[in-house]
């Protein structure tokens, strides 16, 4: 569902929910219902048979019916958007969003509230650009070595996770005050996630993924995912994780378990998610594995790691690769790779797609290409 128009991580959160819970009450039925709300072309009907199973608190409806059906009717209501972006790179055409960062800073995670993007660098300092013409609008400060960053609801107000070595710390976003910090990592963190109203996933080098309670604040599961560092993982219907062991591991939430895992005889950096069920992978041999089931597809990059993909769409792929490049591929022509030179490796630095927007950092700076 990555390529329709809405913020696949609430609607995902939201179906996560539902498995999870049987009844509620009336402010979470308040509470799903303005994150549905904020989406135009989601399925009225389906939200409205959310909305009645809510408040007679009887959930008999298939859940993954309800997903299936919803992600049927946006497709057919949604024309895939294609990025010209390889023209734009070449032309210089993006927004450069100045003076939030250091310039020898490197960018190592963006992520956004109802109000604001947020990136950070790995010196510690955190930024805030007001949406949507993404002004700067404020500064925070966490510890050195920042690696991750992700939002989350919490009795209806904002907080920005930080994860760093070993620690994740929370801030108020309406205060901008650290508030507490999370334990149970002991080595640098690799992705943040929240999910539900009150979770948050965290991946480590430590080889563990863990599942927190936000309002309790402690980890409720923990998963020996990988036999050394997670290196990124994605939320589909399951949790799917990638680590430098050559380990791809399918997580069922619901259960607690990791339901399946297959084995490659090479390093993963990075995961990205095409469409359901259609992942690609970035390997440390230089090459991008497309894979759908049993089935893979590999394509031929750098002979360097791939550090960072992002699939913009069904049809193309923008990553950094280990020799300096940030490359687009485009998978319906297998031959066509367009590279541009970047200054860093691009080892830690984030690559996204917030609004349809492609965000590259740059020399501490952040360039927005625009659709």
């Amino acid at each position: 569902m990555k390529n329709l128009n809405l913020n696949k991580q609430e609607y995902d959160s939201a179906v996560l929910m539902l498995k999870e819970k049987q009844s509620f009450d009336k402010t979470v039925v308040n509470e799903i219902k303005q994150v549905f709300e904020k989406f135009h072309h989601l399925n009225k009907s389906v939200l409205q048979q959310i909305l009645v199973n809510f408040r007679l608190q009887n959930f008999q409806y298939d859940v993954q019916q309800l997903y299936d059906d919803a992600t049927k009717t946006l497709n057919k209501t949604n024309t895939e958007y294609v990025y010209d972006i390889e023209d734009k790179i070449k032309q210089n055409r993006f927004k450069s969003l100045n003076g939030g960062h250091e310039s020898e800073a490197s960018i190592v995670s963006i992520t956004e509230s109802p109000t604001h993007l947020i990136s950070g660098s790995d010196t510690g300092n955190i930024v805030g650009w007001l949406k949507p013409n993404y002004s700067l609008d404020f500064r925070m400060k966490a510890n050195e070595g920042l690696s991750a960053l992700a939002v989350a609801k919490l009795q209806d107000q904002y907080y920005l996770f930080a994860g760093g070595q070993g620690i994740i710390t929370a801030f108020s976003l309406q205060s901008k005050l650290k508030i507490y910090n999370l334990n149970g990592h002991t080595q640098r963190i690799s992705k943040l996630q929240s999910y539900s109203l009150r979770n948050l996933i965290s991946s480590s080098q430590d080889g563990t993924i863990k599942l927190w309670d936000l309002k309790e604040r402690k980890y409720f599961k923990s998963f020996n995912a990988h036999q050394g560092p997670v290196s990124d993982f994605v939320l589909d219907k399951e949790l799917v994780s990638v680590g430098q062991d050559g380990q791809l591991n399918f997580i069922d939430l619901a259960s607690q378990t990791i339901r399946k895992s297959t084995q490659f005889q090479i390093p993963i950096f990075c995961i990205g998610q095409i469409k359901q069920g259609k992942y690609a992978l970035g390997m440390g041999d230089g090459s991008i594995k497309i894979l759908k089931g049993t089935k893979t597809r590999d394509y031929k990059v750098s002979e360097d790691v791939i550090y960072r993909l992002l699939p913009l769409n069904t049809k193309q792929i923008v990553c950094y690769s280990g020799d300096g490049y940030l490359c687009v591929i485009n998978l319906k022509k297998s031959t066509k790779i367009f590279k541009s030179a970047i200054q860093k490796d691009g080892q830690w630095q984030e690559l996204c797609q917030i609004d349809k927007q492609l965000i590259v950092p740059h020399q501490g700076n952040i360039k927005v290409y625009q659709k």
